[in-house]
């Protein structure tokens, strides 16, 4: 009777909790267009304090994976610039993903030195712009945060990043409940 109870315990443990995000709710609704709706381009760049951090890389590489994950799972075509977002003579929405701030840690870390690894976060902001003018449609804070103290399956940041990639990604095909098409 221990045996079920344990391997119960240990698998909730390894499913991980969920992103807590704060800021991307609350906001006046952006339209994106059909025609729009259909191409993003993700151009993400950094305060000096993001893109100067060792781990940055790893962070690029984290929204990189996340964005691509949750675009095909939105059946959405997908391409990055590197640095700051710009327009390109196509139609689209161009997503330009600002990182103020972060800190970075892996599962492998959390796994490795547990709680001692600290909190995981990301502190970012997004313009939502017409890929081929520039023009601004709307723009969102997002602020995700995880816990040392939640244990092993604490939402770390390539979670944090996928959660990002999914809001900003809703709020183009209009699923964030906030947009209506035009």
């Amino acid at each position: 009777m221990r045996l079920p109870i344990m391997v119960a315990c240990c698998a909730m443990s390894l499913t991980g909790c969920a992103v807590r995000m704060e800021g991307a709710e609350n906001h006046k609704p952006i339209a994106v267009s059909a025609t729009a709706a259909k191409k993003v381009v993700l151009g993400l760049d950094g305060s000096d304090v993001a893109t100067q951090a060792d781990s940055w890389s790893k962070m690029k590489e984290a929204f990189h994976e996340g964005c691509q994950e949750e675009a095909k799972t939105a059946g959405l075509q997908l391409a990055f610039q590197d640095g700051a977002a710009r327009p390109a003579a196509e139609p689209g929405t161009l997503l330009a993903l600002y990182v103020n701030d972060f800190r970075y840690v892996s599962t492998g870390m959390r796994l490795g030195i547990g709680i001692m690894s600290g909190n995981a976060f990301i502190d970012a902001n997004t313009k939502f712009l017409d890929l081929q003018t520039g023009a601004l449609w709307g723009e969102r804070p997002y602020a995700t945060k995880s816990s040392a103290m939640e244990g092993i399956g604490s939402a770390m940041t390539a979670k944090q990043a996928q959660a990002i990639c999914k809001n900003m990604f809703d709020v183009v095909r209009g699923a964030d409940g906030s947009a209506a098409k035009k």
